[in-house]
């Protein structure tokens, strides 16, 4: 699993250069579908980083985002890409397209690509491999260690 983490760092390092905008997506009350906000709070906002808990909303977001002018734009949520909980990947929006699928149900492809317009960004999704997302239950321990881990590889990226 932790070379899930470090492959993830890597790529997201060699991806963020100038301006990022980190955009922690899901239910905090849904177990692992949690994952979004709870990683973005673990960011250390800057100048050229900006970090928003946008909840089940991010489309309400959109403008904040615009306005901070991000070479990069990273969504971070838990998509079930067929992984073990935990995993991460850093995934190209085109993924959205099929294999992969968000665990709010509804499709970001229209987000993805209204970001895309709006801020000329780079689109990435930080994809977590949730395990359970029950109402009512905490964070799990798999992704608590897998946001602990990626941001310890990501260091000061943010």
């Amino acid at each position: 699993m932790k070379a899930s983490h470090e492959q993830a760092a890597r790529r997201l390092r060699a991806v963020l250069r100038g301006r990022a905008a980190f955009l922690g997506v899901g239910n905090e009350l849904r177990e692992d579908d949690g994952v979004g906000p709870h990683f973005v709070s673990m960011l250390a906002p800057g100048e050229k980083t900006l970090c928003i808990n946008c909840s089940t909303c991010p489309e309400n977001y959109a403008g904040v985002v615009s306005r901070h002018r991000p070479d990069a734009v990273v969504i971070v949520d838990a998509v079930d890409f067929g992984g073990v909980p935990g995993e991460t990947r850093v995934l190209e929006p085109e993924c959205m397209a099929g294999a992969c699928a968000f665990t709010h149900g509804a499709s970001p492809a229209l987000l993805l690509d209204h970001l895309a317009r709006l801020t000329g960004a780079r689109i990435l999704i930080l994809a977590f491999q949730p395990g359970l997302a029950r109402f009512g239950h905490p964070l799990g321990e798999h992704m608590i260690h897998a946001c602990n881990s990626l941001a310890r590889e990501l260091g000061s990226l943010a």
